[in-house]
């Protein structure tokens, strides 16, 4: 079907793209990434969805000539979708994802922070829907 094929495309970009020998292969790869994989909720493909929870969190790891920029971006898109997937079954491989990513891009505050801010809010969010159900 047309939408295995489309995660299969991303699967092997990711396996390919983001770690591409060349600079402007990779930022091509990791930018393509950021584009495609929003809007997550949306879809009804639990094995895209993960692949695009990966594929950010490669594309945040993406070392490039001047990378900040890159990371930051691809850290924030990841925080978003990761907030957005909060009330399905992904959020433990959001969380993994975003740990990983704050543990490895120490060199780009920027894109820390964007990391460090979805984790807070994933885990604020959280906690009230917990105790939300508790008060019910």
């Amino acid at each position: 079907s047309g939408a295995r094929r489309r995660t299969s495309a991303l699967q092997a970009l990711l396996e390919l793209g983001l770690v591409h020998p060349t600079c402007y292969g990779r930022t091509e790869a990791a930018q393509f990434v950021v584009r495609r994989c929003t809007d997550l909720s949306a879809s009804r493909e639990r094995r895209f969805v993960l692949v695009c929870i990966a594929a950010l969190r490669r594309a945040a790891q993406t070392v490039v000539w001047n990378a900040c920029d890159l990371q930051t971006l691809a850290a924030e898109v990841l925080g978003e979708e990761c907030r957005q997937l909060l009330s399905t079954g992904f959020v433990d491989h959001c969380v993994a994802a975003l740990r990983e990513v704050a543990s490895s891009v120490r060199a780009c505050d920027k894109a820390v922070a964007a990391t460090v801010a979805a984790l807070g809010d994933i885990a604020i969010m959280s906690a009230s829907d917990e105790l939300a159900g508790k008060a019910i």
